[in-house]
């Protein structure tokens, strides 16, 4: 009997979607906000690409759970990876169904509203949900001793290079799978999680903004989330003005300002007492997000405040340098690559506030104005030497790449 039993058994799951030699984990992941911070969390799509080709026994089907404008940015060119918006697609994501599919939910966002879709998936399905550790304590009380001390000593050194905000995503996506039973403890598992990264595909396309033209560009955001995290426009602007007294006229790069509707201004303040030879554009609310990652994948570098462009343009693989004011490093927001640069002063006051949000109570933004702007300019000066001592850049969209 088992003769015949067995060969139909086989014949059934061979003929069923399922894959007889891997195994799928199916992965809810919840990142809604901010644009930074889902972009950041791109890094838990790279580990569990990279951490499949170790597990040859099993793949990841996963679900992105965010919602716009960070929508636009999650082509991740990962062909399981489907992007869910928390509202419009509100009914499948809540759907029992596929609630159940899921062995495993990791909630990054940890606000009410992910909470409760946490809470709702618990009750159906029965399974626990790994939460992030956001590590709002440490950060209070960074904040509480930068109020206590202020500027009466100097803010003490990093020991040891801080956990970065994406480290703490594929930290979180590393425990989710072990307590559900994987074993990553081969090294090159390890190196996975090691070497995950946040990462954006740009498709290269022509940008009608750009002028015809050569020379490079380099991008510049002096916006930010908050009044008191901007980097003031007359020290963007004295940071260009060295710059310029720095190269030869014809080696100076073109000068493209990004930003929202909300950054206008700020762009028009810093060039409008600016004579600079090149080419200067003010793209700052003119851009969608989709068209801002394309223009951030072809210029040379970026140069903005502790901001969601920093972000994105080292998820695209371009240098940036991060200005902080009333923000730290040891948040865990500070640039990963090695061509990029945070630009801070030890001034002791600082942390004011978790989010910069706090107005400066000694009214001088010393936090920027003590950075000094010739770390900034050299910065920028050996990442164009670097450029222009590769091979003979190629053009895209107008401009070079």
């Amino acid at each position: 009997m088992s003769d015949i039993i067995l060969p139909v058994i086989l014949a059934q799951l061979a003929n069923s979607r399922y894959d007889l030699t891997q195994q799928t984990i199916a992965l809810g992941i919840i990142r809604t906000s901010s644009i930074g911070d889902v972009v950041l969390s791109t890094a838990a799509i790279d580990y569990l690409t990279k951490l499949e080709s170790t597990l040859p026994d099993w793949q990841f089907k996963i679900y992105f759970i965010s919602k716009k404008p960070c929508l636009d940015l999650l082509e991740s060119g990962v062909s399981r990876v489907e992007i869910l918006d928390i509202e419009s697609d509100e009914v499948k994501i809540k759907d029992t169904n596929f609630l159940k599919s899921l062995q495993i939910l990791i909630d990054l966002q940890d606000n009410p509203r992910s909470k409760m879709l946490g809470r709702y998936y618990g009750k159906v399905t029965g399974r626990l949900v790994m939460k992030v550790n956001k590590y709002r304590w440490q950060r209070t009380l960074s904040v509480l001793k930068a109020r206590w001390y202020g500027r009466s000593r100097e803010l003490p050194s990093l020991d040891h290079k801080p956990l970065l905000q994406y480290q703490i995503v594929v930290q979180t996506i590393s425990h989710a799978l072990e307590r559900w039973g994987l074993n990553l403890e081969s090294s090159r598992a390890i190196e996975a999680k090691d070497t995950a990264r946040p990462s954006l595909i740009s498709h290269g396309m022509p940008l009608s903004q750009f002028p015809e033209g050569s020379g490079p560009w380099i991008a510049l955001g002096p916006g930010a989330s908050f009044e008191t995290k901007k980097y003031p426009e007359h020290e963007f602007r004295e940071v260009l003005k060295k710059l310029a007294t720095r190269l030869p006229v014809d080696l100076l790069p073109n000068l493209v300002f990004l930003g929202d509707l909300n950054d206008q201004k700020s762009a028009e303040e810093i060039m409008s007492s600016l004579d600079w030879p090149q080419k200067t554009l003010n793209l700052s609310g003119k851009t969608t997000l989709s068209e801002t990652k394309e223009i951030l994948a072809q210029v040379s570098l970026i140069l903005c405040n502790d901001t969601s462009l920093a972000h994105i343009a080292e998820a695209l693989g371009t240098p940036a340098g991060v200005i902080f004011g009333p923000t730290s490093e040891s948040f865990g927001f500070i640039p990963f690559s090695e061509e990029s640069h945070a630009f801070s002063a030890p001034i002791g006051c600082r942390p004011c506030s978790k989010h910069g949000r706090s107005p400066c109570r000694f009214g001088d933004k010393a936090c920027f104005t003590s950075i000094p702007k010739s770390i900034i300019v050299d910065w920028i000066l050996t990442r164009l030497s670097a450029l222009r001592h590769q091979k003979a850049p190629q053009i895209i969209g107008g401009h070079e790449r």
